[in-house]
């Protein structure tokens, strides 16, 4: 899909949409006719003028106000609906949200009512929900995002296609399955609860090995298809479904025995759902109660693939003729998800964290680790790879357990590969030493930036 150009200045009357957003109307008289109708005399307040000044301004109509907007404000308010494509409900957002916004914007950084400054930042802060007040990550910033800051995350697991891929994904899929089926002890008169249920399968795994109650919770729009499915299976009576945010709602239970939750992203942290599954358990789990998975382990392995390095990396250099290097620093900070070749694996594996999800806190998600790789082969070492191993394990009688790493039968998760600028030569039985570090990105806390320091070369990749 072709996207055209976005212009970003404030008061820009050229700033472009995507070629795909439906066209609203021709005029402002006609985007905002239907709001006026049936009202014979109606007195506007300009938005964007601090009422507690005596240079607010009032109108006879929604679309005189609007144009005033954009005058003497800069601020386009139907160009913002037509580039954010919002309904009926987001239109009345972004309406609130100027509202509380523009007191504080005036209030706090000592500028006029009219002066153009404040409405590019009242812009930045409603398209991008941006907080500049945030300082480094710091822990339970899942917790702490504002719903409509959240909201592309969740929407993301409204569509059907990611997941019937999780659904597929049977190495996932079937050791959930095979963990409650195989250890029904367990659940037996347990009351359980799913964090983001998505379709109810765990939930009605849950049931099915015994569990007396399962309440369910997701905030995406998946929830009401789980709703179907699990009046489909004749579930009802057993699984309780709740759409909402963990977070943010309150359980029609004091307590839970087991807390269940598909939580892993890439490279296992990626998304940061396990500080929701963490919220969980310390404001739900009974003192006895029980957290799975239970256990997690992140491994790093040296890879060398020259091939596949020159056509990442060396391709730039000439491009068709074209010199494109400067590509290059663009292209080698991009973590890059895929399914790496188990016979480019040059390393015996490291584990670099392994976490508790019964006892572990959302401070300790963030961290640094050395970490040593005995090589396996004289060659090139052209970038480590990241994956994760998951373990079904406390009072269990039948463990269960999955691997993401190379050798092992390929997961939706795949693996995460970080590409080095420049290959580092290796012999076979040497060890190869470096850290990682580990943490959230400061403007969107379910990103990760991971630093690697190999042999003494440091890059910054992001994963997002």
């Amino acid at each position: 899909m072709a996207y055209a150009t976005v212009s970003c200045d404030a008061g820009d009357d050229d700033c472009e949409v995507c070629d795909d957003v439906p066209e609203l109307s021709d005029s402002d008289e006609e985007q905002w006719q239907s709001m006026e109708e049936g009202s014979e005399s109606v007195t506007v307040l300009c938005l964007l003028c601090d009422s507690r000044l005596e240079t607010v301004l009032t109108f006879t109509s929604v679309s005189e106000t609007v144009q005033h907007c954009k005058k003497d404000h800069g601020v386009d308010i139907p160009g913002l609906v037509q580039k954010h494509r919002l309904d009926d409900y987001g239109y009345i957002k972004m309406i609130n949200y100027i509202r509380t916004t523009v007191t504080f914007l005036c209030l706090n950084m000592c500028v006029c009512v009219c002066c153009l400054h404040c409405p590019r930042l009242l812009a930045q802060g409603l398209v991008l929900n941006a907080d500049t007040s945030r300082g480094p990550s710091r822990s339970g910033a899942i917790a702490e995002l504002r719903e409509e800051e959240d909201e592309a995350y969740f929407s993301s697991y409204g569509h059907y296609s990611i997941h019937e891929e999780m659904l597929k994904d049977k190495v996932r899929t079937e050791s959930y399955r095979d963990f409650m089926y195989h250890n029904m002890d367990v659940f037996k008169d347990k009351v359980v609860l799913d964090v983001g249920c998505g379709t109810g399968i765990l939930s009605m795994f849950a049931a099915k090995a015994g569990a007396r109650k399962v309440i369910a919770v997701d905030q995406s729009e998946i929830i009401y298809q789980a709703m179907d499915i699990v009046r489909s299976n004749k579930l009802e009576e057993t699984i309780t479904l709740i759409k909402g945010r963990i977070e943010e709602i309150d359980l029609p239970v004091e307590k839970v025995d087991i807390i269940i939750s598909e939580w892993m992203g890439y490279f296992l942290l990626f998304e940061s759902m396990l500080d929701s599954v963490l919220y969980a358990r310390d404001r739900y789990l009974a003192d006895d109660g029980l957290v799975y998975p239970d256990r997690c382990n992140i491994s790093l392995a040296a890879v060398g693939d020259t091939q596949k390095h020159s056509d990442r990396i060396a391709f730039w250099d000439d491009v068709y003729g074209f010199k494109m290097r400067c590509m290059k620093k663009a292209v080698i900070p991009e973590a890059v998800v895929e399914v790496l070749k188990p016979e480019t694996v040059i390393s015996e594996p490291a584990v670099i964290k392994t976490i508790d999800c019964g006892t572990v806190t959302v401070s300790e998600l963030e961290f640094t680790a050395d970490f040593s790789l005995k090589i396996t082969a004289c060659t090139f070492c052209t970038a480590i790879v990241g994956y994760f191993d998951i373990f079904f394990d406390k009072s269990c009688g039948n463990k269960v357990m999955f691997s993401t790493a190379p050798d092992c039968t390929k997961t939706h998760w795949k693996q995460t590969v970080f590409l080095l600028e420049s290959p580092i030569p290796v012999k076979t039985g040497e060890e190869l030493p470096g850290q990682i570090t580990v943490h959230k990105n400061r403007k969107d806390p379910r990103a990760l930036l991971i630093t690697l320091d190999v042999a003494g070369r440091k890059q910054t990749y992001s994963l997002q």
